[in-house]
């Protein structure tokens, strides 16, 4: 009996639920309505997109040549740019050669750095001047920062510079502030000594040297380096000062020679 009413029980249940449309029709009307009207969303998306679809493939070349396009014209524009840059600085530098130029007489001649040797032995510039701009071996050879090197090869409009680093240099220089004489000599590892100071007070670290004038072609004058540090030299009768030269010959582009 208990289980003839548990039966009888979902029926009823059962009953109620089919006839729940029959006592709200327009909430069941709307649902179905849309339910309806997604199922059929879906297919006139995707038509709308095979519409679409040719004229993006009719598209893709054209943008793709646009782009192309774009990116030539930014790598002419690179190019340009590097090119002014490179005048820009190189105008620079050539001003404040020709202010140096000025300073001496007879004129000085300009010439372009265009080859190096840095071999352990050798240290020198090949320099576009020559015979034909008057120059001659030991002329010197400056920059705007000072005392390059001087000749020792020079063809009709080619020269050879011997670095002060070289170990082939040698100058008679002295100390600015104590005006203590010295020879300024290059050696083989490219560093550039003050050698032959008989004084240790005479010379200091911070000390500029230049040219003497004395026994050479090199004028007076010229500025060679600075002092960075003072030592006994090999024999232990004389001090000697390593010098940080005042310019630096791996960048140059240009230097003055003296006829």
């Amino acid at each position: 009996m208990p289980r003839t009413r548990s039966y009888a029980l979902a029926g009823t249940v059962l009953l109620l639920l089919s006839a729940w449309p029959l006592f709200h029709p327009g909430q069941w009307i709307r649902r179905l309505r849309i339910q309806t009207l997604s199922w059929g969303q879906a297919p006139l998306t995707a038509v709308r997109g095979l519409i679409q679809l040719p004229s993006g493939i009719i598209q893709a070349p054209a943008l793709r040549r646009e782009r192309d396009r774009l990116r030539a014209e930014l790598k002419t524009v690179q190019r340009e740019s590097i090119k002014i840059e490179e005048l820009t600085r190189e105008n620079v530098r050539l001003e404040k050669l020709l202010q140096l130029k000025n300073q001496y007489e007879p004129p000085m001649a300009a010439a372009r750095v265009i080859g190096r040797e840095g071999a352990p032995w050798f240290r020198t510039l090949l320099v576009s001047a020559g015979q034909r701009s008057n120059l001659r071996e030991g002329n010197a050879v400056l920059a705007e920062g000072g005392l390059v090197g001087e000749l020792f090869e020079v063809g009709p409009d080619l020269s050879r510079v011997l670095l002060i680093s070289d170990a082939r240099f040698r100058a008679a220089a002295l100390v600015q502030r104590s005006r203590a004489q010295g020879m300024v000599l290059g050696s083989v590892q490219g560093r550039c000594y003050l050698a032959y100071i008989t004084s240790q007070d005479a010379v200091a670290p911070g000390d500029i040297v230049v040219t003497s004038g004395i026994g050479a072609t090199l004028p007076k004058g010229l500025l060679i380096g600075t002092v960075v540090r003072v030592d006994k030299d090999p024999s232990g009768l004389y001090f000697q000062a390593l010098l940080k030269p005042a310019v630096d010959p791996a960048r140059l582009e240009e230097v003055l020679c003296l006829p």
